[in-house]
Formats: structure tokens, C-alpha cells, sequence
């Protein structure tokens, strides 16, 4: 497979990336944690807070990703991350210190630019530092770093919140960045792009492709379109739920700050970890028999998340509600890893970051931003009459979603069937 003198082992690389990830998921999720004490300080809306967390960072962290993703295919990857993470961990300290709604939007409007530098550099990254046969694992095993950052914001935040304030849970974020950002340029080598390809062709030139031929050969397979817009209904679902799940828990089932940064961050962030590797397992073990294995597991696995999220919703203790969203928890981020592996073994190594960039920035202006605004849109209009349960109807509302995630990607299974499968990069 050949190795480079002088660059760094390939797994201290990833166990670097994954802590770097681990932050972008933390710094992403912080405002969810901290939605109530937010709202009741700022005087926000439910709308308001569903554009924060949705719409608002999903429309810049889309309008940045494909330029930043374009750069990354031509200069130094490893810097293009370093300078995203430094960025959004500055921006993530200026949350802390907002007064309104509009400050707060700028900050994490900041966040959202920061961080559409982080994933797609890193798998182009990861790409060159494993081959094929064990890329998939790589980019799974990088994948899980957003749940455990999540797991361990929440823990974080919350017991800072709680006994310090939320302004104090924001402005902590900020030191693990620069910290990670200094070590991640210090340590990590960049790779000569396609070094490990089978391929020469696919990886061996000097030349990245321009970047609207880059999108017109993406959405002209009918496998990556298809998988694209799977993937919009299952992050409209997913991140949906993650970002009003811990509202929901202390609005409407009396949970506290210290009990969600225990028993909440602690079985939601262990639950995504376990599903992550479990799609990624379930995928390869299942791929001998169906080419269709990438979209029937996560298919199948959203379809399931329906009763158990219903009787999560409806229950009126937050332990119960907790135990039976633990496992829609796992189910829901199952579809990740075997979309990412598809990606990257099916594009040129020159083009890597933009057509990552591009199912990015595709699944995240769709379902990122139009899963947590329709449940604030909802619980707004249900509160009207329903004060007290509103959260809890939009919720219920909001269920159907994941039948709808589970159909597209039996979709996809139809389209992998029918095409032959793609070539190896």
C-alpha cells in the first residue's frame, strides 16, 4: 500500500480527528443543551430557538462548505482544519457572551462557517492515511466522534450550567479547541493525495477537477443522488430529535440540568456510538449477501424508531421516556457510516472534500435546518391552546418523519439493485 517517510502513524491521525470531531459535535449540540436556560434568559421563542440551532447555522454552514471543500482539495488539509476549528471555538466564546437573539444568531452563524471545515477535509484526510479495505472502519471509527462529543458536552454543560450558568458552559468550550487545533498542526502530516489508491487514474493527478463538474458527475449517479436524498429525511429526523430531545425532557417531564448531564448525556451518547459501529458491522456482514446491505440496515433500522419514540414521548417519567428513546438513539445514526464509505470509494481522490461537501451540505440545508424548525414552528402554534404539552405534540407530529427516513432508503436499496456497483478509487 505503500507508506510515506515522515508522516505520522495512521492512528494516532484518526484518534486525533475523532477528538477534533468530537468538538465540532460538542460546540454544535451545546445550544440544544442549554435551550431552557436560554430561552428564559433571552426571552426566546421555540421558532427562534429551532432557527439557531436549524436553519440559521445549516444555511452557512452550507453556503461555506463547498468553497472551504474546493480549497481543501488543493492546498493543505490539515491546515484548512486547524483554522476551522481555532474559528469556531472563538465564535462558540462569543455565544456565551450574547444579549439578544440577533447576537446570538451572528455567533452561531460563526460556529456553523467553523465548523463546515471539519468533516469534509477530514475524510479526504483520512482517505490517504487508510486504503480501501479499511476505510470504511477509519471513517466509522472517525464518524463516532460527533456522538461522544455530544455525550460528553452534555455532560459537560450541564454540570457547568448548573452550578455556574450557561454563559460559563459556552466560554469553557473554547480552550479544547485551541488546544487540539495547536496539536492537530504540530503532529499530523499532510499525505500526497491517492497515495493508497488501487487506481491511478482516480487519484494520481496533480489537477482537482473544477468544482461544477465535481456536482454535475455527483447528482448524475442515480446510487450517490439517491443516497443524498435519503440521507435529507434522515437528518431532518435525527437531528431534529437531537436538538429538542433535552428541552423536551426538562419542559415536559421535570428532568434537571445535572440529571441530563448524567443519565441523558451518558445513555444517548453511548447509544449513537454503539449504532454507529453497529451500522458499519451490520453493513459489511450483510453485504455478501445483498448489495442493497447500506440502505436496507438503516432502512429498516428508522422503521423501528417509530412505536418506540411514540411511547418515549407519551410516557410521563423521564426515566421511562429516556429508556425507551435509548434505543431510537442508536437505530437513527446507523445510516452514517456506510454513506461515507460509499462516497469517498467512489470519487477520484482530487475531488474527495467537494463531493463530500456536497451530500454535507445537501443533507444538512434540508434536514439539519428543517427538522428543528418544524418542531419549534409546531410547539409555537400548539401553545397557543396547549401551553403545557406543547413540545409533546410537536414531537408527536414530528414521529412520521422516520417512517418517511426508513421508505427512502428502501428507495435507495431499489437503485443500488439496479445499477451495477461503483468502481473502487
Amino acid at each position: 500500500m505503500g507508506s510515506e517517510q515522515g508522516l505520522t502513524n495512521r492512528w494516532l491521525v484518526l484518534a486525533l480527528l475523532v477528538l477534533v470531531y468530537a468538538l465540532n459535535g460538542a460546540d454544535r449540540q451545546i445550544l440544544s443543551v442549554l435551550a431552557e436556560p436560554v430561552r428564559q434568559d433571552l426571552d426566546l421563542t421555540d421558532k427562534q430557538l429551532g432557527l439557531l440551532s436549524g436553519a440559521i447555522f445549516a444555511v452557512f454552514y452550507t453556503a461555506v462548505g463547498l468553497p472551504i471543500a474546493w480549497l481543501a482539495d488543493r492546498v493543505n488539509r490539515v491546515r484548512v482544519v486547524v483554522a476551522a476549528c481555532l474559528f469556531w471555538s472563538a465564535c462558540t466564546a462569543f455565544s456565551g457572551m450574547a444579549l439578544n437573539f440577533a447576537q446570538l444568531a451572528l455567533s452561531r452563524i460563526g460556529v456553523a462557517v467553523g465548523e463546515a471545515g471539519c468533516a469534509p477535509p477530514s475524510y479526504s484526510l483520512l482517505s490517504d492515511y487508510f486504503p480501501p479495505g479499511r476505510r470504511a472502519t477509519a471513517l466509522g471509527i472517525f464518524s463516532l466522534g460527533f456522538p461522544l462529543g455530544i455525550a460528553l458536552g452534555t455532560a459537560a454543560c450541564g454540570w457547568i450550567t448548573a452550578h455556574y450558568g450557561w454563559r460559563s458552559a459556552f466560554l469553557a468550550m473554547t480552550l479544547p479547541g485551541v488546544v487540539l487545533g495547536l496539536l492537530l498542526l504540530l503532529v499530523v502530516r499532510h499525505p500526497r493525495r491517492g497515495r493508497l489508491d488501487v487506481a491511478p487514474a482516480q487519484g494520481s493527478g496533480d489537477g482537482a477537477p473544477p468544482l461544477l463538474a465535481v456536482c454535475r458527475d455527483f447528482f448524475r449517479r442515480p446510487v450517490l443522488r439517491t443516497t443524498t436524498i435519503a440521507g435529507c429525511f434522515a437528518s431532518f429526523s435525527t437531528y431534529g430529535l437531537m436538538v429538542w430531545m433535552p428541552a423536551f425532557l426538562i419542559r415536559d417531564k421535570g428532568m434537571t440540568m445535572l440529571e441530563l448531564a448524567s443519565a441523558y448525556s451518558f445513555a444517548t451518547g453511548a447509544a449513537m456510538m454503539l449504532g454507529m459501529l453497529a451500522g458499519g458491522y451490520l453493513t459489511d456482514r450483510l453485504v455478501a449477501v445483498t448489495r442493497a446491505a447500506p440502505a436496507l440496515v438503516p432502512g429498516i433500522a428508522y422503521l423501528v424508531c417509530v412505536p418506540l419514540l411514540l411511547a418515549a414521548i407519551w410516557t410521563d417519567s423521564w426515566r421511562i421516556s429516556l429508556l425507551c428513546a435509548v434505543l431510537p438513539f442508536a437505530l437513527m445514526v446507523m445510516w452514517l457510516p456506510p454513506s461515507l464509505a460509499t462516497l469517498q470509494d467512489a470519487c477520484p481522490a482530487r475531488s474527495r472534500a467537494v463531493t463530500s461537501a456536497i451530500f454535507v451540505s445537501v443533507t444538512a440545508i434540508v434536514g439539519n435546518s428543517g427538522g428543528p424548525f418544524f418542531i419549534g414552528w409546531v410547539s409555537d402554534l400548539a401553545a397557543v391552546e396547549h401551553p403545557g404539552s406543547s413540545l409533546r405534540i410537536a414531537l408527536t407530529a414530528f414521529v412520521p418523519g422516520f417512517g418517511l427516513a426508513g421508505l427512502a432508503q428502501l428507495l435507495v436499496a431499489r437503485a443500488i439493485l439496479r445499477e451495477p456497483p461503483p468502481l473502487p478509487a
